[in-house]
This record gives structure tokens, sequence and C-alpha cells, in this order.
């Protein structure tokens, strides 16, 4: 239960709207969605009620969570052995009527009910006792789409933290890359200054393939350092390419 952080939240409407249509099929004038916790019974809504928990030794919820009928019927609680003496049944509420309906994980796993409560006898029909179980289903599908929804904040926010420090890395990584290259293009165009008349045709080349692939990785340098601070960088910054140019840079790696 506590993987839908819901306890001790504040009021919905769509909680509330449930438990008034609950109360209103069933003619009772008390609705609520409850989860029972370890010492405690708490109200996410409460129709006709305005105390917010009890505790779970007193809890009519805490017997209906181990019902595997689908509902927990009480018609009259001064006749049933195990409430007579309850201060929920002698005091208020007075709890004479109850019909609890478990909300039940995807896994099974009861939390707690969608309940009707009446301060006399009752009897529920077979029509009342579907809508109850209905209506119980929209409050399962209203807790696993919170549950879901806070899944999803800690993704999201997990993976900005991630871009954060790709980003991070993106930049130290070209800082620290950027600091040799420029020594290796500083290098070669001082050897050519100064040796470049010594050098035969194929000495040239090769010092000219060193410079052309230091300006390419610095390009490259930049580009991933550019394209860490946006995402939209590949749709939203196009270039050509001349296919002539890429060919033979091509050619020149395997020369």
């Amino acid at each position: 239960m506590y993987s839908y952080s819901i306890l001790d939240s504040l009021p919905e409407e769509d909680y509330d709207h449930l438990t008034k249509i609950a109360a209103e099929i069933c003619g009772t004038p008390i609705s609520l969605v409850t989860l029972v916790d370890k010492n405690r019974q708490w109200f996410k809504s409460r129709h006709g009620l305005d105390t917010p928990e009890t505790p779970r030794d007193y809890a009519f919820c805490a017997h209906a969570i181990n019902e595997e009928d689908g509902i927990f019927i009480v018609q009259d609680s001064r006749l049933d052995e195990r409430f007579d003496d309850n201060p929920l049944v002698t005091e208020d509420p007075r709890v004479i009527f109850y019909a609890g309906i478990p909300l039940l994980s995807d896994e099974g796993l009861p939390m707690g009910t969608l309940c009707v409560i009446d301060h006399k006898p009752r009897v529920l029909n077979n029509a009342q006792i579907i809508a109850l179980k209905a209506l119980s289903k929209q409050v399962m599908n209203l807790l696993e789409l919170r549950k879901t929804n806070a899944q999803l904040k800690i993704s999201i926010g997990m993976l900005h933290e991630k871009n954060r420090n790709l980003e991070q890395f993106a930049q130290i990584a070209a800082h620290d890359l950027k600091s040799p290259l420029n020594n290796i293009s500083s290098i070669s165009e001082l050897f050519m200054e100064n040796y470049g008349t010594s050098l035969d045709e194929e000495g040239s080349t090769m010092i000219s393939l060193i410079q052309n692939a230091s300006e390419k990785l610095r390009g490259l340098i930049d580009g991933l350092l550019e394209y860490s601070k946006s995402e939209e960088l590949l749709t939203r910054k196009k270039s050509d390419v001349d296919l002539e140019v890429l060919s033979e840079g091509i050619r020149s790696l395997f020369s």
C-alpha cells in the first residue's frame, strides 16, 4: 500500500464522487474509501463522516479485506458477537449496517475497502452489490493511475539526472580531448613550417592527413558538445553533405 503514496494525502474529487454515488445507490448516509494501515484505518474519501481515521482494532474494514467472497456484509452489528461491543457500534458513528468491497491490487493484495454504512439494519439487493463492486474497481483504477504517475515522475527525474550527467561528461570529455588535439595541430603546423621543405611528397601528404584528421576530430568534438546541450539538434539543425567531398575523405583514410 505504501507504494501508492496515498496515505494522508489531501481529498480528491474523483474519489469523493465515487463515495457519493455509492451512498446514493445503496441508500446509506455514509460511504468511505478506506485504507487499512498497520494500526489504523484511514479514509481517503468520506461521505457523511467527519472523522479522518479510526483505530484498526475497531475497524470493520480490517475484517472485510480478508473476505474471499468479494463483499463483507454485516446487516445488524448489534447482533454480531464480533462487533456488538465495538465502540464504533455503541458510540458514534453507530455502525449498525456495514457492507465493504475489498480493494485489491494487481497482485491480488487487499489494501482497504469501498464501504457503505448505515445507522440501522439494512439489506442490499443484487443490483446494489454489483454496482458497489463496479465502483470499487473504479477506486482501484484511480489508485493504480496514481501509482503509475508517481513511478513516471521518478523515471523522468532519473532521466533528467542522467542527461545532466551526460552533459557534464560531454563538456569534460570535450575539454580533455581538445587539449591534446590542439597540441597535435600546433605541432604539425610547426613541423611543416620548419621542416616542410625537407619532406618529400609522401611525407607532406602524411602531415596533411594529420592536420585534416585533427580538424575533423575538432568538428566532431564541437558537435558532441553542442548536441549534449540540446536533444533537438539532430532534427533542428541540418546541413547538406557534398558526396564527392565525403568520398574523397573516405578514400584518404585508406591511402
